[in-house]
C-alpha cells in the first residue's frame, strides 16, 4: 500500500529519518533517509508514502516544512 518516492523539501534543514510525511491532518508516510543536495540547493529525502500520494508534484509536509513529491532520480 506504500511506495518509495523522492521529496524536495523547502527550507534549509533535512528531516530526520523516521519523520512523518503529512497531507493536511493525515499521516501518509515516513522518511527513510535525507540529505541536503548542493546540486538542487535544497534538502531531499526518500520516503515510503501511501500510494494515493505518489504523483509527482503532490504537496505534502515534513516536520512542518512544505515538501513535494519528486521524480527519481533527483538529478
Amino acid at each position: 500500500a506504500r511506495r518509495l518516492v523522492g521529496l524536495r523539501i523547502a527550507g534549509g534543514r533535512a528531516p530526520a529519518s523516521g519523520a512523518i510525511v503529512m497531507s493536511g491532518d493525515r499521516s501518509v508516510g515516513r522518511v527513510t533517509s535525507s540529505a541536503f543536495s548542493p546540486a538542487l540547493g535544497c534538502p531531499i529525502a526518500l520516503a515510503y508514502v501511501h500510494r494515493d500520494f505518489t504523483e509527482v508534484g503532490t504537496e505534502v509536509s515534513v516536520d512542518g516544512a512544505a515538501a513535494s513529491i519528486s521524480a527519481l532520480p533527483f538529478v
